[in-house]
């Protein structure tokens, strides 16, 4: 468990915007004056997030197809003990087709955001599609292209799933993991 709690830290941290970068506040609702003052929120209180994902993490987070096809990708690459991150990146692009993400759109995403953040989304809408209630996705390539949205405009919605999918994980025993 405190492993998954790691992992699950780590996402979020990931996805956390890094010291010095600009938070945008949202427009009042009330009508006032403009705002003239050119200064902008520089938010300094946030450390750096030194902790990196690790495959452990994202095999402890991913649902057991992902896990699958990661192990399938791993044992053509020869990696018997861990599979690498490029070996996760890989098996995920091919989860992501079976899906129904195309690979143009797999590209998009991982232009915008990187490889293990495209992957971070991906594992969310893929782990979330084996839930049932008021977080279940029913079409994970339209929640994984959403989720791709909302973090390429500095959403904050990416902590309320890491959090969703934590108690979610928590809660499902470890043969259907």
């Amino acid at each position: 468990m405190n492993a998954l709690i790691e992992a699950l830290g780590a996402i979020l941290a990931e996805f956390s915007p890094g010291p010095g970068q600009t938070v945008e506040a949202a427009p009042p609702d009330s009508s006032v004056g403009p705002n003239t003052d050119q200064k902008k929120k520089i938010e300094t209180c946030r450390p750096q997030a030194s902790v990196r994902i690790t495959p452990a993490q994202v095999l402890t987070l991913a649902d057991g197809d992902l896990r699958e096809v990661i192990a399938i990708y791993a044992e053509a690459a020869g990696e018997t003990h861990l599979p690498s991150l490029p070996t996760i990146f890989l098996a995920a692009r091919e989860r992501a087709q079976m899906l129904g993400i195309s690979c143009m759109e797999w590209d998009a995403v991982r232009d915008q955001l990187g490889e293990l953040r495209t992957v971070l989304c991906l594992l969310i809408a893929d782990r979330n599609s084996v839930r049932m209630g008021r977080f279940a996705v029913r079409n994970p390539a339209a929640a994984f292209i959403g989720l791709a949205r909302k973090t390429t405009r500095g959403d904050e919605v990416i902590a309320a799933l890491i959090a969703e999918l934590r108690n979610f994980t928590v809660g499902v025993p470890s043969h259907d993991r």
